[in-house]
C-alpha cells in the first residue's frame, strides 16, 4: 500500500474500500486495517468521515490542498499591530479547510537573516503559495526569482517586487480623512505616521501636504511626526511635542486606530479634550470602537482585504504576478472630531 502511495497510483489520491483492498492486494482485512493504522500514525493517510480516506494532501473532491504560507512582520507574534491581526482574521475566517492547509511564518525581526530563513522553509513552486503581510524589503532578491513560479500575494502598498497585491487605497484614505476636517473648519491639521521610510505614510504625508496647498493652508514641518507604529510611548510623545507647540493643531490624522488609541490618551494628558479642543481621526477601523470617544476612522475593510488576499492566493491563473487590486475605503463618523471651536489655554 506505502509503495502504490509512493508511486501515485491512487486516483486523486482516494484509496480503494477496505474490500478493494482485500481484493486487489491480496491480503485478509486485518493486514489492511494494521497498514492503514500505520500509515495513519506516518501522517501519509486521512480518515475523513463519510468522505472516504485519501493520501494526505488530497480532500474529498479529488483535488490537491494547497499549501498557504502567510508572512508575518515580526511584530504580529506579540500582538502589537491590530490592522494584521484583522486581516489574518480575514484569512482565518474564509479559509477551507478541505482546499486549504494554511502555515503562519513570521521571519527573524533582523532583516539579515530574513532570506536565509524563508530559504530553509523551502517553499516549493509545488502547490503552493505566499500572502506577505506588508513590506519585506529584504526579501526582493527571493520574490524576484520566485515571482513567475510561485504565485505570492502582497497585502499593503504595492513595492516594487512585481507580485500580485491587495490593498486599501492609501491616497483615498488620507483625502477621505483631510476632506471631512477641512469642511469641519480645520486648517491646521497635523499628521501622525509610521516610519520615515515606509510608503504609506510617505503617501500620507504627500496627499496632506498637495491638499494643503491647493486650498492656501500651510503645514509647517512640526505638523508631521513619523512614529514607530508598535511603539505606544512614541505615540504618546508625538501627542505631547503636538500640543505644547505655540500654534496648536485643531485636528490629528493617525496612520491607524491603534496610534490613534494612545494619541487620544496622550492629548488628554496634557489637559486637552477630545473633540472640544482637537479632534482625532484614526484608519482601519480596527479598534475605533474602544476608544473614549469613539473614533471617527477611515474603515479600509482589512478583514475583506484578507479574504480577497486568500482568494487569489488559492487560485492563480496565467501571469498570475501581475494582478494588482484595491478596495475602496469609507469614513466612519463617530465621536472624536468635531468642528473647529475656539481655542482654551491651558
Amino acid at each position: 500500500m506505502n509503495k502504490r502511495i509512493i508511486e501515485g497510483t491512487f486516483v486523486n489520491g482516494e484509496l480503494p474500500t477496505e474490500s478493494k483492498l482485500v481484493d486487489e492486494l491480496k491480503v485478509s482485512k486485518t493486514t489492511v486495517r494494521l497498514a492503514e493504522a500505520r500509515l495513519i500514525a506516518e501522517n501519509k493517510i486521512v480518515k475523513l468521515q463519510g468522505k472516504g480516506t485519501f493520501v494526505k494532501g488530497y480532500t474529498a473532491t479529488g483535488t490537491v490542498k494547497r499549501n498557504i504560507y502567510v508572512i508575518a512582520n515580526p511584530h504580529f507574534r506579540i500582538g502589537k499591530l491590530e490592522y494584521w491581526d484583522a486581516v489574518y482574521d480575514g484569512i482565518i475566517n474564509a479559509l477551507d479547510y478541505d482546499r486549504f492547509a494554511l502555515k503562519l511564518i513570521i521571519p527573524p525581526e533582523d532583516s539579515r537573516r530574513q532570506h536565509e530563513f524563508m530559504l530553509q522553509e523551502q517553499i516549493t513552486s509545488d502547490n503552493s503559495s505566499i500572502i506577505f503581510l506588508g513590506e519585506f524589503p529584504a526579501l526582493t532578491g527571493y520574490v524576484a526569482e520566485r515571482r513567475e513560479s510561485l504565485p505570492m500575494v502582497r497585502v499593503g502598498i504595492p513595492g516594487p517586487e512585481l507580485i500580485a497585491g491587495v490593498s486599501s487605497d492609501c491616497e483615498i484614505e488620507m483625502l477621505i480623512a483631510v476632506k471631512y476636517l477641512y469642511s469641519l473648519g480645520h486648517r491646521r491639521i497635523a499628521f501622525i505616521g509610521g516610519f520615515e521610510n515606509d510608503a504609506g505614510t510617505k503617501i500620507k504625508i504627500r496627499v496632506l501636504n498637495d491638499f494643503a496647498a491647493a486650498h492656501s493652508c500651510t503645514i509647517p514641518p512640526a505638523y508631521i511626526i513619523n512614529t514607530d507604529y508598535a511603539s505606544f510611548e512614541a505615540h504618546l510623545n508625538a501627542a505631547d511635542r503636538l500640543m505644547t507647540l505655540p500654534e496648536r493643531p485643531t485636528a490629528v490624522i493617525c496612520i491607524n486606530d491603534q496610534v490613534a488609541q494612545t494619541v487620544c490618551a496622550g492629548i488628554k494628558r496634557t489637559g486637552f479634550s477630545i473633540p472640544d479642543d482637537v479632534s482625532v481621526i484614526g484608519c482601519d477601523a480596527t479598534s475605533a470602537q474602544k476608544n473614549d470617544p469613539v473614533l471617527t476612522t477611515v474603515d479600509t475593510h482589512p478583514a475583506m482585504i484578507g479574504k480577497r488576499a486568500l482568494e487569489l492566493a488559492g487560485t492563480p491563473g496565467d501571469k498570475f504576478w501581475l494582478l494588482s487590486e484595491r478596495i475602496s475605503p469609507v469614513l466612519l463618523i463617530g465621536k472624536s472630531t468635531a468642528p473647529v471651536r475656539p481655542e482654551k489655554e491651558v
